[in-house]
């Protein structure tokens, strides 16, 4: 079973999201920010990383950065609500930083699990 990492400071969105990848057969890993989210993957490696880009304590990007230093290889998808800063179009620069996919919250689950399985099975 493949296992993927869930960052997002949105509890309810990412309770939601661990629910729906965990009836979809996967093994989910819940961080409420960057550093708690590196914290996890440096415990226990895993699959996939989905993580949100506007957060507190350590923003989206920077976990990013650090995830692939790690591991290069590692696929990520970057997801937003954008926040005060839905002005910017900030999901279609973060591919530049190693950023496999990106949804704008609210997304089509169907479209999200598909984009899993591309990156992962």
């Amino acid at each position: 079973m493949h296992r993927i990492l869930i960052i997002d400071d949105d509890n309810e969105f990412r309770k939601m999201l661990a629910l729906r990848l965990t009836k979809a057969c996967y093994e989910v890993v819940e961080a409420l920010n960057g550093r708690e989210g590196l914290r996890a993957y440096q415990a226990e490696p895993v699959d996939l990383v989905v993580t949100d880009i506007f957060m507190p304590v350590q923003e989206g990007i920077e976990t990013v950065f650090k995830l692939k230093e790690i591991s290069p290889d590692l696929p990520i998808i970057a997801i937003s609500g954008g926040g005060s800063r839905q002005n910017f179009d900030y999901l279609d620069n973060v591919s530049d930083f190693g950023v496999d996919k990106t949804f704008q919250k609210p997304f089509v689950m169907s479209e999200f699990l598909d984009a899993i399985k591309e990156l992962i099975g």
